[in-house]
C-alpha cells in the first residue's frame, strides 16, 4: 500500500468573513501575499484555502493567528480593473522603454499609447501628458471614454512661479487645463486647501468633478535600489561602517541632511538651516551639514549674505556641503544622520514616507503624520529645534518604538491597505457607471487616509 503524496494550496487569510461550502462570495483582496497567493492560483487553475484570522487587526498573520479549519475555494473570476502603463512618446519603442524602466517590467509593462488608446475605458493623465486634440481624438475612438486628470503637485505654485519668475520662458508650455476634455480631476488630499477652486474653474468643471483622492505610496522602489546598491555600499554611510539606520549619538557631530530640492517657494532650504541653527545656539553639536541641489543657491548673492547672519555655516566653510538629486537610499547612506526638514503649506511629501521607511530620524512640519517621525508645526522652529535635540539625543534608544510607530503610519499610504483599494476601485465604478457620489474633498481623515 503506497501513501499518496500531501496536497499543497495557497492560503488565503480572511479578516471579516467566515466562508462556508457552497458560498459564493466577493473578496477584495490588498495585502501583498494575497494578492501574490491569488496570482499563483489564476495562473495554474488551481483551488485556495480560505481561512478567517482569529484576530483581523493583524496585517501579517502566523500560522497559529489562523484558525486551523477552512475552505476549500475555486476562484470564479478575478475581479477589478486592468492597469496599463502607457508612454506617450512616438520614437521610443516598447522593448526599449521597458528595459529602461525601473520597476518590474513584467509585472507592470509599459505599452504605447498610440497603438493602445482604443482599448483604454479610463484614462488617468499624470500631469499634462497630451494635448486637446489627443484628448478628442481618445473620447472619439468608442462609447463612454473617461478622462480623469490626476494631480500630483501644487499646481498653483508652479504657475504662479512660472509667471512671477518667468520660468521656462523660452520652452514650450502647453496650456495645463483643457476645458471640455476632463470628466473627472483628482488631487492628492494635501494640495486641496490650495488648488481645489484652481482647478475646478480652469478645467470648467462641477464642484463635485474635482476631489481629492487617498494618497498612495509604495517601497517597492526602495526595495529594489536596496538590493541593487548591495548591503556594503548601503552601509557606506557618513561614518566608516555605519549602517544605513543610524543612531545619532550625542557625544559625537551630527551630520545634518537638508533634503530639500531648493525648486520652488515650497521645498526650500532656508528654514532647515534655521532649525539646525537653533539647535547649536542651544548647545548641539553638529558636524556636516548636507545640503541637497544646493550648489545652485550657493551662487545666490543674497543667499549667501543671509549665510554670513549664521553661526552654523558660512559660504567658505567645508562643513556645508551639496549634493545633488541621487536615489533615496544612495542620498540618506552617504548623507546623513538626521534628515531636517520644512516645506511650505505642504502636509505630506512622498520623501518623508521614503525616510520612515528606511528608519532614519526625520525631523519634519508634514501635517498628515504628525504622529511620525519628530513633528514640529507649521514654521515654529524652536519646537522644531527641540525635536532636532530629541532626535539626536535619543533616538539609537528608542528606535524599536520609532519603527513600529512608522510602520503603522505607512501601513495606511500603501497598496496593501485593502480600504485604500476598495476606495480607489468604487471611485473608477461610479465614473464608469456614472455614478455620482463623489464630493469627497470635506470628508478626508488624514489619520486614515481615508473618506468618512
Amino acid at each position: 500500500m503506497t501513501n499518496k503524496p500531501l496536497e499543497t494550496f495557497p492560503v488565503l487569510p480572511l479578516r471579516d468573513i467566515v466562508v462556508f461550502p457552497h458560498m459564493i462570495v466577493p473578496l477584495f483582496v490588498g495585502r501583498e501575499k494575497s494578492v501574490k497567493a491569488l496570482e499563483e492560483v489564476m495562473k495554474d487553475d488551481k483551488r485556495i484555502l480560505l481561512s478567517s484570522q482569529i484576530d483581523p487587526s493583524i496585517d501579517e498573520p502566523h500560522t497559529d493567528g489562523i484558525y486551523q479549519v477552512g475552505v476549500l475555494a475555486n476562484v470564479l473570476q478575478q475581479t477589478g480593473h486592468k492597469v496599463v502603463l502607457l508612454d506617450t512618446s512616438q520614437k521610443i519603442k516598447e522593448k526599449e522603454l521597458n528595459k529602461k524602466v525601473v520597476w518590474d517590467s513584467k509585472r507592470f509593462p509599459v505599452k504605447n499609447y498610440w497603438t493602445e488608446f482604443k482599448k483604454i475605458d479610463i484614462l488617468i493623465e499624470l500631469g499634462t501628458s497630451l494635448r486637446p486634440t489627443h484628448l478628442d481624438q481618445f473620447k472619439a475612438s468608442g462609447k463612454n471614454k473617461k478622462v480623469i486628470k490626476y494631480q500630483c503637485g501644487n499646481n498653483y505654485v508652479i504657475d504662479m512661479e512660472r509667471v512671477l519668475f518667468a520660468k521656462d520662458p523660452k520652452s514650450k508650455i502647453e496650456s495645463s487645463y483643457f476645458r471640455g476634455n476632463v470628466d473627472e480631476v483628482w488631487y492628492v488630499p494635501q494640495q486641496g486647501h490650495q488648488n481645489h477652486d484652481y482647478y475646478r474653474i480652469l478645467n470648467g468643471l462641477e464642484d463635485d468633478k474635482v476631489f481629492a483622492v487617498p494618497f498612495i505610496w509604495d517601497p517597492m522602489f526602495i526595495d529594489q535600489a536596496c538590493e541593487s546598491y548591495g548591503k556594503d555600499a548601503v552601509k557606506s554611510g557618513t561614518q566608516s561602517g555605519s549602517p544605513i539606520y543610524l543612531k545619532p549619538a550625542s557625544d559625537r557631530p551630527l551630520n545634518i541632511c537638508i533634503y530639500e530640492p531648493n525648486m520652488n517657494v515650497v521645498k526650500y532650504a532656508l528654514l532647515p538651516l534655521l532649525i539646525a541653527e537653533e539647535f547649536k545656539r542651544g548647545g548641539g553639536n553638529i558636524g556636516l551639514v548636507n545640503m541637497m541641489m544646493g550648489s545652485r543657491i550657493l551662487k545666490n548673492d543674497y543667499f549667501k549674505s543671509i549665510l554670513y547672519n549664521l553661526d552654523l555655516v558660512n559660504p567658505g566653510d567645508t562643513n556645508l556641503r551639496t549634493f545633488g538629486r541621487k536615489p533615496v537610499v544612495e542620498t540618506l547612506a552617504n548623507h546623513a544622520d538626521i534628515v531636517v526638514s520644512h516645506q511650505w503649506e505642504n502636509p505630506l511629501n512622498y520623501a518623508y514616507l521614503d525616510c520612515l521607511y528606511l528608519q532614519y530620524p526625520l525631523v519634519h512640519n508634514a501635517d498628515m503624520i504628525q504622529d511620525a517621525g519628530y513633528y514640529y508645526p507649521e514654521c515654529d522652529l524652536k519646537t522644531a529645534s527641540a525635536q532636532l535635540k530629541k532626535a539626536a539625543d535619543s533616538h539609537g534608544d528608542n528606535l524599536e518604538s520609532y519603527n513600529e510607530q512608522s510602520e503603522e503610519v505607512l501601513t495606511r499610504y500603501t497598496v496593501y491597505n485593502e480600504k485604500l483599494v476598495q476606495t480607489y476601485k468604487e471611485l473608477l465604478d461610479n465614473l464608469i457607471e456614472g455614478k455620482n457620489k463623489h464630493k469627497l474633498s470635506h470628508k478626508y481623515n488624514w489619520k486614515t487616509n481615508l473618506y468618512k
